[in-house]
């Protein structure tokens, strides 16, 4: 099977991203590591960036809608940065300044009031800043913020690639 070089490279992108949620797991199934909100939000985009890429390693797209393709996930990686980065700034902060938001999530998860449920994800809980669990001295949060931003510059370069090869067609 001769793929272009931009599905190899979405193909290995996507098994990436399958390997850091198979840790992920790992580390909350067999180590104890209970997830906090900002980590289900960040394993949600990581499943999310990884299934966009699975798309474009699996499909013959245009060149064009790849660009469009790669344009989103390069959106979806920096809206992870984001979040990533909201969890290492919590984690500067000692664990009896941030408030837990557990008995308020159950409250608004049953109410109507959808945006203050969406909102408390981003308060972040007292678990959020723990920053306990450690690898090559990082902690998780900052793994996963390399992840997003190795994520991004991979979309980005899919986008040039992309861009550079409907530019030929258009040309030739």
């Amino acid at each position: 099977m001769n793929l272009p070089v931009t599905r190899w490279t979405d193909l290995l992108t996507f098994f990436i991203c399958i390997l850091f949620l198979a840790v992920a797991a790992y580390l909350q199934y067999r180590v104890g590591l209970i997830p906090c909100p900002l980590c289900i939000v960040q394993r949600f985009l990581i499943t999310l960036l990884g299934l966009l890429f699975l798309m474009g390693a699996l499909f013959n797209f245009s060149a064009i809608t790849r660009c469009c393709l790669h344009t989103l996930t390069f959106l979806l990686a920096v809206f992870g940065v984001v979040v990533a980065s909201r969890q290492l700034w919590l984690e500067h902060f000692p664990a009896d300044q941030i408030s837990s938001c557990k008995s308020t999530f159950v409250h608004y998860s049953s109410s109507v009031y959808f945006h203050n449920m969406i909102e408390l994800f981003f308060q972040g809980t007292s678990n959020c800043g723990d920053g306990n669990w450690r690898f090559l001295n990082l902690s998780l949060p900052m793994w996963t913020l390399f992840l997003f931003i190795l994520l991004a510059a991979i979309a980005l370069r899919q986008v040039y690639v992309n861009r550079r090869a409907h530019k030929q067609k258009l040309f030739f």
